[in-house]
């Protein structure tokens, strides 16, 4: 008598399916994950490039006290543009005047909006 063999060792349909579903949701969850970090990485770097630009004018208004002045500029790095504002306070009984920079990433910045990045100082006015 022969012995029928059964032999089993391909795939099948459904077990090919169920495979590629789970590997999309992988796939899916990691470039969900990848956009995400981009748009992070985006929003720190204009964080970031604000502070910098804050401490430059802060820098600039320090070294300028008797004029004590800094026009509302553009500064343009990586081809984005930060708009300045600098609030300045009367001098108090010490000499000292409170100097606010705001660094802002929009256009329209006077109707209220979030500044990017805020830094105060201090300067030792000499009258």
């Amino acid at each position: 008598m022969k012995k029928n063999r059964c032999n089993q060792t391909g795939l099948t349909l459904i077990e090919v399916l169920a495979s590629i579903t789970i590997l999309s949701i992988v796939t899916l969850t990691f470039l969900s994950f990848f956009s995400q970090s981009m748009i992070f990485s985006e929003r720190t770097e204009d964080e970031l490039t604000a502070v910098n630009a804050a401490e430059k004018v802060m820098n600039i208004v320090k070294n300028n006290p008797p004029a004590f002045e800094y026009p509302e500029e553009v500064i343009v790095v990586n081809e984005k543009q930060y708009y300045t504002e600098v609030e300045k306070s009367p001098q108090n009984e010490l000499g000292l005047r409170k100097v606010h920079v705001k660094i802002f990433t929009n256009p329209d910045y006077n109707s209220g909006s979030k500044p990017t990045s805020e830094l105060y100082g201090y300067i030792e006015v000499d009258e």
